[in-house]
């Protein structure tokens, strides 16, 4: 839907993609174990477009309260579903999540409230996973967050941008189009290198995505100076949706996107939109138009804000993995019942009271009303995920209490540049020697370094303090999530633990070292495969003991299938079953 000439027309193949691409990616996430499908992408691209043309027409017209029609037909459209499924998810964590994991949940539902849900999850150091123990609840809302900041931001700079341009007797479009390109040209240039380097980053990432939403409204300039001749419509919207519907099948945009294999999806809703509003018969307005399509169209929005949570927490009540063929079934049935009743309950009555106020007070009262509920929100959550899980933790009488223990880490890692940090990177394959005990060792002491990666930095508490109290030289040469192993032998290594490895031995044997103690076996958890002893690794101990270094190999830290502070939680008592 946008606006031409000063009046509204209906494009119900822009309507029918977008509905289309939030549908699959709900598909895939219930039936395709997470794929990532191009959808979110397309809906980034569609919304860029319709913004952007909706807020330049009413700015050239001069047309009144341009912003505020914009913030409050958003926030009355956006907010009060989402609402609706974060307040369930609230009573959720109340009743089934034990208190012990509200915290970060809880945090999430802010996030979410404020359209930030992308940052917290960057925040956190989490990645846009699978369904699955461990997943968030909301995490999905980070397209939404991305999509709130754009709806925020973009309006208010392609106004001024508007004014400034009309001031100088510049033309408008020319000006927006100048902004709107150098902006996604930009983004464009970041999303490459960061996913290079920092993908699950790159993925959430608002500058990152920007390109995709400035790409719609690149392509809302073009058309208004430019219009699409109608000979070419009917072909653009064919391959178009070809091109949605096909993405997910052929990549898995989890591990890819937004970088350039994004242009996959992003070209196919770039020709919708092209194609759309066609004169004579359009096979991509036939389609879109089908009734069963139509209805998920329009109830797409309350469709993608229910499945995951719904999913996620199927998943944690059945103690499952991952969904099978019939929870997939069986949840997408509940999906669509509440979605339907969200959008008639809640959406559409919401977006008709507003249109019975004037724009800015409908835009302050909605601002007014999330404000308020933001509020409310933070005092429950704060109870909810603090206050109870205290008492609880102080009822337990373990130490560290079931609440510190996730973030009972060791010391070592408070230490600034001391240990190598994950993944791929410039400068991330390099071999940092570090020295974190105080004071210089005594002439001639024992020299034991520590090498490998974090679960090896999991000993430094107990091996400082035999240090300190035997006057050894101890040294940390770590990458954490890496081994000290052969490369290329029976160890997927990535890229920047390869580099780490090409360098360590070198680095070792420059410090002289009586020992070396590191991580002899892998443990990946009894539903994948038993303990083991990497080959590649027995292979690097050889080259450091044909040195003369001895090597001291210690059993790997176990993995346990359960979350033990949860465990203990709910296990009235019975905690040695929190031990398997």
């Amino acid at each position: 839907e946008h606006t031409a000439a000063g009046r509204r027309v209906h494009l119900p193949e822009i309507d029918g993609i977008r509905g289309v691409a939030l549908v699959l990616v709900v598909a895939f996430h219930l039936f395709g174990n997470g794929r990532v499908s191009g959808g979110v992408d397309v809906f980034l691209v569609i919304s860029g477009f319709l913004v952007t043309r909706s807020v330049l027409d009413r700015a050239v017209r001069g047309a009144p309260h341009v912003l505020s029609r914009h913030y409050g037909r958003s926030l009355h459209r956006l907010v009060p579903s989402s609402l609706v499924v974060l307040a369930a998810v609230l009573v959720a964590l109340v009743t089934i999540v034990p208190s012990t994991a509200r915290t970060g949940a809880g945090l999430e539902i802010l996030a979410s409230l404020l359209y930030v849900e992308n940052w917290a999850l960057i925040a956190s150091a989490l990645s846009y996973d699978a369904a699955g123990d461990g997943a968030s609840a909301l995490q999905h809302y980070w397209s939404l967050a991305v999509q709130g900041q754009f709806l925020l931001v973009w309006p208010l700079v392609l106004l001024a941008t508007v004014r400034i341009a009309q001031r100088l007797g510049r033309s408008p479009l020319v000006v927006a189009l100048a902004l709107a390109t150098g902006t996604t040209v930009a983004s464009f240039g970041y999303a490459v290198h960061l996913v290079s380097s920092a993908q699950p980053v790159a993925y959430l990432h608002t500058g990152a995505r920007w390109w995709q939403l400035g790409i719609g409204g690149i392509l809302a300039l073009l058309i208004a100076r430019w219009p699409v001749p109608e000979c070419a419509k009917p072909a653009l919207g064919t391959l178009g949706v070809a091109l949605v519907v096909s993405c997910g099948f052929v990549m898995d945009g989890a591990t890819l996107f937004p970088g350039p294999a994004a242009l996959w999806p992003v070209a196919g809703a770039l020709a919708v939109v092209a194609g759309a509003g066609a004169l004579g018969p359009s096979p991509a307005r036939a389609l879109l138009a089908l009734a069963p399509i139509r209805w998920l169209t329009s109830h797409a929005y309350e469709i993608y804000l229910w499945h995951w949570p719904l999913l996620v927490y199927y998943l944690h009540w059945r103690g499952y993995p991952a969904v099978g063929w019939r929870g997939a079934v069986a949840t997408f049935a509940v999906t669509l019942v509440a979605a339907a009743l969200t959008r008639r309950l809640v959406a559409v009555p919401a977006l008709a009271l507003h249109g019975r106020f004037d724009p800015r007070t409908a835009a302050f009262g909605a601002l007014g009303v999330l404000a308020i509920v933001a509020v409310a929100a933070a005092g429950t959550i704060h109870h909810v995920t603090v206050t109870r899980p205290a008492s609880v933790a102080a009822a337990a009488g373990f130490t560290p209490s079931l609440v510190e223990a996730a973030e009972d880490h060791p010391v070592i890692y408070a230490e600034r540049g001391c240990l190598q940090q994950p993944g791929d990177g410039r400068h991330k394959g390099e071999v940092i020697v570090c020295r974190p005990l105080a004071g210089t060792p005594a002439p001639h002491a024992p020299t034991v370094v520590m090498s490998g990666g974090s679960h090896v930095a999991h000993w430094y508490p107990a091996l400082a303090d035999v240090a300190e109290r035997s006057g050894w030289d101890l040294v940390l040469v770590e990458k954490t999530g890496c081994r000290l192993a052969v490369p290329g032998m029976d160890l997927e290594l990535r890229d920047s633990c390869t580099d780490w490895n090409l360098a360590v031995v070198d680095a070792i044997d420059a410090l002289d070292p009586d020992a070396v103690f590191t991580v002899g076996t892998r443990t990946v958890g009894p539903a994948k495969e038993p303990e083991r002893v990497h080959e590649a690794q027995v292979a690097r101990w050889h080259e450091l003991d044909a040195r003369g270094i001895p090597v001291l190999a210690i059993r790997d830290t176990p993995r346990f299938m359960k979350r033990v502070p949860e465990c203990i939680e709910v296990s009235d008592g019975e905690h040695a079953t929190c031990a398997k």
